[in-house]
């Protein structure tokens, strides 16, 4: 039985952002095979309620977002908390950008929402590694939050690891205060 879609690499292609626009047009859990995966075309968009990106695990199912902004947003609701239940696990999430002056790129991000999930995580090389953002009741489990030595690499150390925002810090459309809450964080390690 399959659970879902496999993103279809194309070697000759040094670019799969169309690969995983493709999968995740379809609706269904996207899995990502072992491997480099990388989006040149900056974030990818919101996933559909209830949509997953599986990998075989965060050290195996690495995706390398090469241009500046934000990586994936697993939910983007700026005025409700409504059960969104989308979720990561077994990928790697790498910002490949050498820009310093990315200061407000988010490798994962929830706005609003509630019931995401994460587990087998691994995050590095962005200003704000993981953003929850007005979302409640997430479920993370093995989340490893790395810094970045590369030399050239805009962020040697994120400017927040796990970000727990609410009202309008953020800036990304969230301004209801108290929105925050009920998150559940399991085994991290940075």
């Amino acid at each position: 039985m399959t659970l879902g879609i496999e993103v279809a690499h194309d070697p000759t292609n040094p670019d799969d952002t169309q690969a995983f626009l493709d999968a995740l047009a379809t609706g269904r859990n996207v899995l990502v095979p072992a491997g480099d995966w990388y989006i040149q075309g900056g974030a990818l968009p919101e996933l559909q309620r209830g949509q997953r990106i599986v990998g075989e695990s965060s050290t195996l199912s690495r995706l390398r977002f090469s241009s500046g902004g934000d990586g994936l947003v697993l939910c983007h609701r700026t005025t409700d908390n409504y059960r969104w239940c989308s979720g990561l696990e077994g990928v790697g999430v790498y910002s490949e950008s050498t820009d310093p002056a990315d200061t407000n790129t988010m490798g994962i991000r929830m706005t609003g929402g509630a019931y995401c999930t994460m587990r087998d995580v691994a995050v590095a090389g962005w200003a704000h590694h993981v953003v929850l953002d007005g979302h409640n009741s997430a479920e993370i489990d093995n989340l490893h939050l790395g810094g970045d030595q590369t030399p050239g690499k805009g962020h040697e150390y994120p400017l927040h690891g796990l970000w727990l925002a609410d009202g309008d810090e953020v800036g990304k459309g969230w301004t209801i205060g108290g929105g925050t809450n009920g998150n559940h964080i399991r085994g991290l390690s940075v």
